[in-house]
């Protein structure tokens, strides 16, 4: 049962990894000023952002295999990459009352 669970699972994770590891070189590549800390922190969220994605859009949509989900999360990944911290820091000063100076 468990052997049956991770190979299903199998490509989840597989575009997790390439998630974690497009969105680090993609922030890596950009040059920010972010500490490293942050950057690997935003990585591991867009890794999880991706199993979550692909498992759920693989099962319930027809038109997506589960190959497939290895071409999406280079997508999720690069999209994902320094918006995740910017789109967490919105929601929270939102929630909040607060204004988050966003100067570029």
């Amino acid at each position: 049962m468990f052997k049956d669970i991770l190979n299903d699972c199998s490509y989840y994770l597989i575009s997790a990894g390439i998630t974690f590891f497009v969105s680090l070189c993609y922030d890596f590549l950009k040059d920010e000023p972010p500490e490293h800390f942050k950057k690997i922190l935003e990585a591991v969220v867009c890794g999880f952002m991706s199993f979550a994605i692909c498992g759920y859009t693989s099962t319930h949509c027809d038109w997506l295999s589960e190959f497939d989900c290895l071409f999406v999360s280079v997508g999720i990944g690069v999209i994902g990459a320094g918006r995740v911290s910017e789109i967490a820091l919105q929601l929270i000063a939102r929630k909040l009352n607060v204004t988050v100076n966003n100067d570029k």
